[in-house]
């Protein structure tokens, strides 16, 4: 299981009244640079100590099973009674989706891939 981390590093607009976050500029230089998100960089410029993110596994996948418990009372039925299928960004999706559902019925997340 992951657990994404969100940094806010501050934003260019400190009037913009959509950002919702303490109001300080960006950050900048090698304090912006500690955290990378390696696959938007090419492999030649990817440091070996950077931190590695992957906002398809961590940023989507977590924001996608949320809404899925969350529509469950909804629909009536649980996750692990359902079939999900995948496109690109959804390897990530359906591989926390069937920890999900190995969690909530204690089948392996093997025996829960099958119904993705």
């Amino acid at each position: 299981m992951r657990l994404p981390v969100v940094l806010d590093c501050g934003t260019n607009n400190l009037a913009d009244p959509f950002y919702i976050s303490r109001l300080q500029k960006r950050v900048r230089g090698e304090k912006f640079r500690g955290l990378w998100q390696l696959d938007d960089l090419p492999p030649a410029s990817q440091p070996e100590y950077a931190l590695p993110f992957n906002d398809d596994v961590q940023g989507t996948a977590p924001v996608v099973l949320g809404g899925l418990l969350a529509a469950v009372p909804l629909l009536g039925k649980p996750i692990s009674e359902r079939k999900f299928g995948a496109g690109t960004v959804g390897t990530g999706i359906v591989d926390l989706i069937a920890q999900a559902i190995s969690r909530e019925t204690g089948k392996t997340v093997e025996e829960s891939r099958k119904q993705i």
